[in-house]
């Protein structure tokens, strides 16, 4: 645990000098008054050296790599998901660098899901069981397509969700605190010792996650939470919960764009979060967000207060604070 920690130290002592190596920038962005200087979108690539690292250090040590092996079902698959994460992170590089297209690249992380169910056939979900209806739903033949689009949407909608800073990087600390409460699992341990330097980071506005970052974090979140439902960590209602506001956000932007003939993959000012800037400083609308990607699991997992009465709840007082924030009522 130690080297983990000596080595985000480092990376944030020297993070003036290390930024330059990887010399990536999201340039100033005056006309949506985002920010007026280019920040290095380091994040993606301090994410991936972690997981590096946990894999190096995993592999050499037989202990520590019968500890990983815990969180997977074996050696192969844990090899996989690396692969995968390494692919998905160069995927959100090229976007970064180069700016490639919304198609191009929802394209490309499609091919790469498909590959990476094509390769590790025990990430596929094969059977829904809520706890309010008695049934077990079998997929079946819809196993691989059901899963595909669970991915992909979470994925594109954590990409989505990468607004202001410290809103994906907090929710991206209590995803990792549910998995590491879970599993009880040093390699969430780390990734929660990287965030915390990161949010710091963040918070001085000296690096954001890029989409390398956020594609990343998007497919290790929808991975663990196939892989916890189905070695019945993880409950349906507890996934649904957990991806809430994510997912609604994406939704609710996915189907405005359209509806005003606008690409659904093109950046606007229509978030929540922008919403809520313009009435509140930051750290309250930090606040906000974070009481609605958590308090639905909280109070589902902690209250036990069934889980129709939380979903309906918060999905009325979703859209609600956000008619009232465009008719300027508050």
């Amino acid at each position: 645990m130690i080297y983990f920690f000596l080595f985000n130290l480092f990376i944030y002592l020297f993070f003036d000098k290390i930024k330059n190596i990887y010399n990536v920038y999201d340039q100033p962005d005056f006309i949506r008054k985002i920010h007026k200087k280019k920040i290095p979108l380091f994040g993606g690539f301090y994410l991936i050296l972690n997981l590096t690292l946990i894999f190096i250090f995993h592999l050499i040590n037989d202990t520590a790599l019968a500890k990983l092996l815990l969180i997977f079902n074996n050696q192969k698959e844990a090899l996989i998901f690396f692969f995968i994460s390494c692919l998905i992170f160069v995927c959100g590089y090229f976007d970064d660098k180069f700016g490639i297209t919304p198609f191009k690249k929802l394209f490309s992380i499609s091919f790469i899901i498909a590959s990476f169910l094509l390769l590790d056939e025990n990430s596929l979900i094969k059977n829904l069981q809520f706890a309010f209806y008695s049934e077990n739903v079998e997929l079946k033949k819809f196993s691989f397509l059901f899963t595909f689009l669970c991915m992909i949407i979470l994925i594109n909608a954590i990409n989505m969700f990468d607004g202001v800073n410290l809103q994906l990087g907090l929710y991206s600390f209590f995803i990792f605190l549910v998995f590491y409460i879970k599993s009880n699992n040093i390699f969430f341990i780390v990734l929660i010792i990287f965030l915390i330097f990161f949010l710091f980071l963040n918070l001085a506005n000296k690096t954001f996650l890029g989409d390398s970052g956020s594609l990343l974090l998007g497919f290790i979140f929808s991975y663990f939470l196939i892989n916890f439902y189905n070695r019945d960590y993880l409950e349906v209602e507890g996934v649904i919960l957990l991806t809430f506001l994510p997912i609604l956000e994406f939704l609710r932007i996915f189907f405005h764009r359209l509806l005003k003939g606008n690409n659904p993959f093109i950046a606007d000012n229509n978030h929540l979060h922008h919403f809520l800037l313009k009435k509140f400083k930051l750290i309250f609308v930090i606040f906000i967000l974070f009481l609605f990607f958590a308090a639905p699991y909280i109070l589902f997992i902690l209250l036990q207060i069934s889980f129709i009465y939380i979903f309906i709840s918060f999905i009325f007082c979703y859209f609600l604070i956000i008619f009232l924030l465009i008719k300027k009522i508050i």
